[in-house]
């Protein structure tokens, strides 16, 4: 049977694009098994390097550790024993750890080491001379001090104190005449040893109880010291109460050209309490910002004082008052009372008061000496490198050195925190006035400039 033409037509163009759509589908099914075939040897080379790395970096590992087990020797001349050479490790460095520079010997035990380095400019004008000095500024001198503790359960403290001072050219010991070798030879222009100060300031041990109290033994503070000297301006580095830090044996000269005997130190004594003296001493705990204290001292003398601290709202106050009985180891001063009172406020803004009298007795020229300090001051950060600190202040006294001396004090300062440097800058300008009944004293201005530097 014959098909018509129309289908048989029909039939030969399906069968000729069956053909064809299946010769394109083998093409493609063998593109995508070449493609298939390159990414396995692909992964079969990546598989063959990982493995050599696994291997080359167990090759390490053990070799690391089979030196770290062995060590080599190297060869010496006879007769002498063979050297054990450690083995360097392959694999890394060393790591060395830096050893810390101060230690303590127990396990319990802690210990610091601080200090600072205090250097400035002096200069003075007395009227009849001139000149400017290097000088250690003894408001707050060169020193280096150890301090360690144990604390053998909560709440006690076992500790000492070691601290010395060491001055050339102590602002406080200069005077007019004072180019002088250790050889005597006077305006020489050389220094020698004597120009050279190395004192103890603190050697010390204490207990010291959150609820008992404090007990300290040694050469340190007495109860009645800085009684005279609270401070809360910043200025205490370069202007404080003890005006005599600054040219203390400095000789007043009189307005015809010669000197008198009398000394910056003996018409401005601070007053200030037994200072730093081998004594036993004892503190109370603080109650509310309050601590009373008592010391015996070597040689029979004695004091008290009381000392408070205390945030009241806006206001940082601190306050300090002393008695000393000094009769047993003075033949001119029966006794002493100091105390003074420092407030700062949030905003800087502070002030001081001070004052001191003493009960003279025996062969004492002088009858009840009286001090009086005032200071205004204003503390803040005015620049990003720390806090900036300003003061006035005025020192008056009575019956110092004689009977009816009346000697005055003012003195300008400003002190420049540079935080990151740990580094105080400071200068100062200071006037002293003596009027003793018919001497004729002139003026004596000082100009102090320098910088501390804390560790």
């Amino acid at each position: 049977m014959k098909l018509p033409a129309f289908i048989a037509v029909a039939i030969i163009v399906f069968l000729s694009g069956t053909t064809a759509r299946a010769a394109d589908g083998d093409d493609r099914l063998r593109l995508m098994e070449d493609m298939i075939a390159e990414q396995q040897a692909q992964i079969a080379s990546q598989q063959a390097q990982i493995l050599m790395l696994s291997r080359q970096v167990q090759q390490l590992v053990t070799g690391a550790k089979a030196a770290g087990r062995t060590a080599t020797t190297t060869p010496i001349a006879p007769g002498r024993s063979a050297e054990i050479v450690p083995p360097r490790a392959a694999s890394a460095k060393t790591v060395r750890t830096k050893p810390a520079p101060v230690s303590s010997g127990g396990k319990k035990a802690s210990l610091t080491l601080s200090g600072q380095v205090n250097r400035a400019a002096m200069f003075y004008d007395d009227g009849t001379s001139s000149d400017v000095r290097s000088v250690d500024n003894d408001n707050s001198s060169t020193r280096v001090r150890l301090k360690g503790k144990v604390s053998p359960r909560d709440g006690v403290i076992v500790g000492s104190t070691i601290e010395v001072e060491i001055e050339s050219n102590s602002s406080r010991s200069i005077t007019q005449d004072d180019n002088t070798s250790a050889e005597g030879t006077s305006n020489d222009g050389i220094r020698g040893s004597s120009d050279v100060t190395f004192n103890e300031r603190i050697i010390e041990l204490y207990v010291d109880s959150n609820k008992y109290g404090k007990v300290s033994l040694g050469q340190g503070s007495t109860a009645s010291d800085k009684t005279f000297e609270s401070d809360l301006s910043g200025t205490k580095l370069v202007a404080s109460s003890d005006v005599k830090d600054v040219g203390g044996k400095l000789v007043f000269a009189r307005r015809n050209g010669v000197f008198s005997t009398v000394t910056v130190d003996t018409a401005f004594n601070n007053m200030d309490g037994l200072g730093r003296r081998d004594r036993i001493r004892y503190d109370t705990p603080f109650y509310r910002g309050l601590r009373a204290s008592g010391s015996l001292i070597d040689g029979g003398a004695w004091d008290a004082a009381l000392h408070y601290g205390q945030k009241l709202f806006t206001f940082k106050v601190i306050a300090a008052a002393g008695y000393a009985n000094t009769s047993s180891i003075s033949s001119s001063m029966e006794s002493q009372f100091s105390g003074s009172l420092s407030v700062l406020h949030n905003n800087g803004l502070n002030f001081t008061i001070a004052g001191a009298t003493r009960d003279m007795t025996g062969s004492a020229i002088n009858q009840d000496p009286r001090s009086i300090y005032g200071k205004l001051g204003y503390k803040a950060k005015l620049i990003k490198f720390g806090y900036t600190a300003v003061s006035v202040d005025y020192r008056g006294t009575w019956d110092l050195p004689s009977n009816g001396a009346e000697g005055d004090s003012m003195a300008f300062a400003v002190v420049q925190h540079v935080t990151d440097w740990g580094t105080e800058l400071y200068a100062s300008y200071r006037r002293l006035k003596l009027d003793i009944p018919g001497s004729g004293i002139d003026d004596l201005d000082t100009v102090l400039a320098g910088a501390r530097v804390t560790f």
